[in-house]
């Protein structure tokens, strides 16, 4: 089925094609592209200047659609008035469209609907003329249109072929995706139903525009040019037109079809066609017309007037996209004639040159190599079987690296097609046909009744490979339906059948689906139970034995997900494997996986983590190793070309820089060469440009310019120390919410306490306390509970306030933090904690007096030295302090007293560090009884 626009049809390379050829097509190529946007006004300026719109022709007739693009958009931002803008849209609109012909599939439908939306938002910061607005309006239904088409060409891909014997029942494009290696997803739809659920809306969406349009048109009509308005009127009938075949289409893929719907809308759509071919003299537009009702025909399985209809695409001098519409309206009447041979001779009746730059063409070649490997298998002819087979391969070889988008999407459905019957054989690849009709309406249940009933059956001889992909299928069925028991019986079959065959692909799809049901069990709890550890080593083993398969990175993303709040460092490598692994697939599958891994190691403190994490060597080594290899794979992405556009994937890039820029800040100290620095700086430059052609919401641009700005602060505190930069950075940072803003005070924080002492732990510290006010207040103030604010942890906070006030001398923050401390009960490890920060700054340092804060400070050593067992530690350090503030009120006497005590029966202190503070504060009792 051709698109409704035949751009795409064809990959230029001029290289490859004789002069004349390059010429002719790139006429027939631009002329279909920018068609309709020429359209906008018979005398538009835009048509006539500087030869600008023949230069995006150009463009686009070498598949130069990123240049096309930016040309456009830079057109579109100088114009003047609204009617040269108007213009611009238009054509930009179609760049976009002929771009998504040739697109990854992952980027395709977003990239349809990012063009549709900047219509819409055209039209509504501009008012435009009525006759530009229609036609901008008309182009978006046609947009509509074209994902609807460009869905399903690929969905019909390998599903041509009819054969003698198969009746009228056509073959559908479920067939293809049943035997096996499906994904498990819980009471998931089939593809099939997907597909439909995608194509059903977008076309009465289309609909009801495209009539709602009409009776616009109707209604100002006078007010327009009569050219212009039979313009509009007929493009949008037969944009009508279209979307009645495409639901012709869409119903027949029922299950049973809707007899009564079915001949309504195909009974309708051949009235239209039939009208707009008596009425309209365009003869372009003509022809167009007569392409869609022998397409209707075709549709409808009615050759006596698909013949009549091809008639009419005779003509006597035909341009070359007539050429390629009427080889490809032939060549799928003769598959679906089940005359594979037929059109063989059709294709080859095409000229060499034309066949060679058209995409269509060549995907066609692949379907119709597909067929008669079909037909000899069903021979049953060894030797000619395996001369079609290496044929079949040989050709989808050559063809695979001259394909792109749509057309390579549609080759790959024929390889796999050809590679299930290799494998099943025809009988039982189309057998599935009939269950996944039944999975796509939802009898997942009377799918499964029918492969049980076959599987039973004696009477029905099937090879071992298609019994086991029988009961493949059965427990995937049973996963989609919830039916665990059932799904776990069929899948440890299905998995025993295939490892006997050596047929390792289906044992590890049985596998992961038995892993899929395993996880459906598991305890919701988040901690780690013997279930769950099953679950991991059920992952693990797969890796293990299924290494390489395709189920392998399903497994790994299971894997990393499950490890992100038990084992990160270990999740974040499996993020990374999958980014490392999928990274030159065609399509691309985007960079979550590497965005997911970023995001992981930026959860931990940056300077201190090592230190933090268990001293477990393997796990720092490992931390070290990924993030060393982070930012590599970061700076490998986000300068390669990419064939795709869209918010989404400039939104992902635009985070891995940020992340980047994090993970290289947490490999960094006071004292890393300035070449280290500068790298951190390089990320620094590149991220506002990234960020700045975005459109996020209010809360993620404060988040992320957040972060940006703490690892700016600390960059240019520790460089050229520039107050205005770190005063901005640091009212950015101010603009979050408490929570937020303690990730963000923690960076801080894990910086300036690292030795060795630097000119800009100052500014840090004091930005740390600034930053942190407002939280010490908050858990200050009277009847705070720590359940009311759960994001908060106090100890964390007072280590904060307590080296931040080390740094600058302001300890007031942590006193009034101590007193809070003491009204909770806090577990010993957080005592301690506690403990070996205020000894750590000396009793002077630490507001030792007879102020509330010095009061809390005895009030806590005198807890430590309640609660600890005596000898110990924290209770030999509590007596020690305790000593030197009674030295410092002036209760000698005490001092005396606690420090005879400690030296008698513990003369070591403990360490020797604690030993020489007595002895030196021992000297000083001494002194003032002298």
């Amino acid at each position: 089925m051709r698109p409704a626009t035949a751009v795409c049809e064809f990959s230029v390379n001029p290289d490859n094609l004789p002069s004349h050829m390059n010429t002719l097509i790139r006429t027939m190529i631009c002329g279909w592209i920018v068609a309709g946007s020429l359209l906008f006004s018979a005398d538009s300026a835009l048509a006539q200047r500087d030869g600008e719109a023949e230069f995006v022709r150009q463009l686009l007739a070498r598949s130069m659609f990123r240049s096309a693009e930016q040309f456009c958009e830079q057109n579109l931002a100088r114009a003047t008035t609204v009617d040269e803008k108007a213009d611009w849209q238009g054509i930009l609109s179609d760049c976009h469209a002929a771009h998504a012909w040739q697109a990854p599939s992952v980027n395709r439908t977003g990239l349809m609907d990012h063009t549709i939306e900047q219509i819409t938002e055209f039209l509504k910061a501009n008012i435009v003329h009525p006759e530009r607005e229609l036609r901008l309006r008309l182009q978006q239904i046609e947009l509509l249109i074209q994902s609807v088409r460009m869905q399903d060409t690929v969905d019909q891909a390998g599903t041509w072929l009819t054969h003698p014997d198969s009746g009228s029942v056509p073959r559908t494009s479920s067939t293809t995706a049943s035997l096996p290696n499906s994904s498990p997803s819980k009471s998931s739809p089939s593809e099939s139903s997907r597909e439909t659920s995608f194509r059903t809306p977008r076309l009465e969406q289309a609909l009801l525009l495209a009539e709602a349009l009409l009776k616009q048109l109707e209604q100002i009509r006078r007010d327009l040019d009569a050219t212009s308005v039979r313009q509009l009127r007929e493009r949008t009938r037969l944009a009508i037109a279209e979307i009645l075949t495409l639901q012709t289409l869409v119903h027949q893929s029922e299950s049973p079809p809707t007899a009564d719907t079915l001949t309504a809308i195909a009974s309708k759509a051949d009235e239209m066609t039939q009208q707009l071919a008596r009425s309209t003299t365009d003869e372009e537009l003509r022809y167009r017309i007569a392409v869609l009702a022998a397409e209707l025909q075709l549709n409808r399985r009615d050759d006596k007037t698909l013949e009549l209809r091809l008639g009419v695409l005779n003509t006597p001098s035909p341009t070359i996209s007539q050429q390629v519409a009427q080889a490809s309206l032939r060549v799928r009447t003769a598959l679906k004639q089940g005359h594979p041979s037929e059109g063989m001779d059709v294709l080859q009746g095409v000229p060499t040159d034309l066949r060679a730059a058209s995409q269509e063409l060549q995907f066609l070649e692949l379907e119709l190599l597909l067929a008669n490997y079909e037909t000899i298998s069903i021979l049953n002819k060894p030797e000619p079987r395996r001369l079609a087979e290496e044929q079949f391969l040989k050709r989808f070889d050559e063809l695979s690296v001259r394909l792109n988008g749509v057309w390579l999407d549609c080759a790959n459905s024929v390889t796999r097609r050809f590679h299930r019957v290799r494998r099943f054989g025809v009988e039982a690849v189309d057998l599935m046909a009939d269950v996944e009709r039944l999975e796509a309406t939802g009898n997942r249940q009377e799918a499964i009744n029918s492969i049980v009933r076959l599987l039973s059956d004696t009477k029905v001889r099937l090879s071992d490979s298609v019994r086991t992909a029988l009961t493949l299928k059965t427990g995937e069925l049973c996963v989609q339906i919830g039916d665990w028991p059932a799904a776990e019986t069929h899948l440890a079959s299905a998995k025993d059948m295939a490892t006997a065959q050596s047929d390792l692909t289906s044992a590890a799809a049985a596998d992961l689906l038995t892993i899929f049901v395993m996880a459906q069990k598991l305890p919701k709890a988040e901690a780690t139970t013997a279930a769950h550890e099953q679950y991991r080593s059920a992952l693990n083993q797969h890796l293990q034995n299924y290494n390489g398969l395709p189920t392998e990175t399903r497994a790994r993303e299971w894997l990393a997900l499950f490890l992100k709040t038990r084992a990160p460092i270990e999740s974040a490598e499996q993020y990374l494997s999958i980014h490392k692994a999928t990274v030159d697939s065609q399509p691309s599958p985007g960079l979550t996986p590497l965005v997911e891994c970023g995001r992981l190691l930026t959860q931990f403190p940056t300077q201190h983590l090592l230190q933090q994490m268990p001293s477990d060597a393997p796990d720092n080594d490992r931390f070290i190793a990924i993030r060393k290899d982070f930012p590599v794979a970061v700076k490998e992405i986000i300068n390669a070309p990419t064939d795709s556009i869209g918010p989404s994937l400039e939104e992902q890039k635009a985070e891995l820089v940020l992340l980047a820029a994090e993970v290289q800040l947490s490999s960094l100290n006071k004292q890393s060469s300035i070449d280290d620095w500068n790298q951190l700086q390089e990320w620094l430059e590149s991220y506002p440009d990234r960020v700045s052609s975005l459109t996020l919401s209010a809360e993620q641009s404060r988040l992320w310019n957040a972060r940006f700005h703490v690892v700016r602060m600390i960059h240019t505190a520790y460089g050229k120390a520039d107050q205005q930069i770190i005063a901005e950075s640091l009212s950015h940072i101010a603009e979050l919410t408490s929570k937020d803003r303690l990730r963000c005070i923690q960076t801080l924080h894990t910086f300036h306490t690292a030795q060795p002492k630097h000119p800009g732990d100052l500014v840090v510290a004091n930005s740390v306390l600034t930053l942190s006010s407002d939280v010490v207040d908050i858990v200050t103030k009277p009847g705070w509970k720590p359940s009311a604010t759960p994001f908060i942890s106090i100890v964390q906070l007072f280590e904060q306030q307590s080296l931040a006030g080390g740094r600058t001398g302001k300890n007031s923050a942590r006193d009034r933090l101590l007193s809070v401390i003491l009204s909770q009960s806090l577990d010993p490890d957080d005592m301690q904690k506690i403990a070996v920060l205020i000894a750590a700054g000396g009793s002077t340092e630490m507001s030792v007096g007879t102020n509330a804060g010095g009061a809390a400070t005895e009030q806590f050593w005198q807890t430590i030295l309640k609660k600890s067992p005596q000898g110990s530690d924290p209770w030999l350090e509590a007596s020690l302090q305790v000593a030197a503030m009674a030295v410092e009120r002036g209760k000698d006497a005490d001092a005396r007293r606690i420090l005879g005590v400690v030296n008698t029966l513990y003369p070591a202190w403990g360490n020797e560090s604690r030993k020489a503070k007595a002895q030196a504060l021992q000297s000083k009792l001494g002194e003032k009884v002298r």
